[in-house]
C-alpha cells in the first residue's frame, strides 16, 4: 500500500508509478470539482424555485390589487353620479357638475358611463379623442373633449365644454 506523506503527496508512487500518480490526483481534482458543481447546481435549484414562488406571490398580489383598483374605479364614478344633483345627471355630457366627475386615469368604459355616448371620436397620435358637440338654445355650440391614451385605456387631457357663439 502506498501512503501519503506529511505534503499531501504519495510516497514513493510518484518515484515508481508516476503515471499513476498523475491519474490518482486528476481523479481527486475532478471529483472535488464535480462535488462543488453539485454544490452550485443545488444552490441555483433552490433560487430558482425561491424566484418562482416569489413571482407565483407578486402576480397575486398584482391580480388583487388590479381587481381593487377596478372596484375603486366604479365606485368613484357611481358614487360621483349619485352625490350630483338629478337634474344634472339627466342632463348628461351638457351639464357642468357632471364633468366634475371625470378624473384622469379614468378609463374610456367609464367616461362614457359617466358621460354618455360621445358625439364622435377622433384618432390623434397613440391617443383617441371623446367629443361631446351639441347646440345649446340659439346661443351656439357646446363643445368638450376627453383624450384617452390609446394603450393604456386611461384619460390624460380633459377639455370642459364652452360654448362657442353661432354669431
Amino acid at each position: 500500500m502506498t501512503a501519503l506523506d506529511d505534503n499531501g503527496s504519495f510516497k514513493g508512487m510518484a518515484r515508481a508509478h508516476p503515471v499513476v500518480a498523475l491519474l490518482v490526483m486528476a481523479s481527486a481534482t475532478l471529483a472535488a470539482d464535480l462535488s462543488a458543481q453539485s454544490s452550485d447546481d443545488d444552490a441555483t435549484e433552490r433560487e430558482v424555485a425561491t424566484l418562482r414562488t416569489l413571482l407565483q406571490e407578486n402576480t397575486a398580489r398584482l391580480e388583487r390589487l388590479e381587481r381593487a383598483i377596478a372596484r375603486l374605479r366604479a365606485d368613484s364614478a357611481a358614487g360621483c353620479l349619485t352625490l350630483t344633483d338629478p337634474a344634472d345627471v339627466a342632463l348628461g355630457w351638457r351639464s357642468e357638475a357632471i364633468w366634475d366627475c371625470i378624473r384622469p386615469g379614468m378609463s374610456e368604459r367609464d367616461v362614457i358611463e359617466i358621460l354618455g355616448k360621445p358625439s364622435r371620436v377622433s384618432p390623434e397620435s397613440m391617443r383617441r379623442a371623446l367629443h361631446y358637440e351639441g347646440d345649446v338654445d340659439g346661443r351656439g355650440e357646446l363643445s368638450g373633449s376627453v383624450t384617452i391614451e390609446e394603450e393604456e385605456d386611461r384619460v390624460v387631457r380633459i377639455v370642459r365644454p364652452t360654448v362657442k357663439s353661432s354669431l
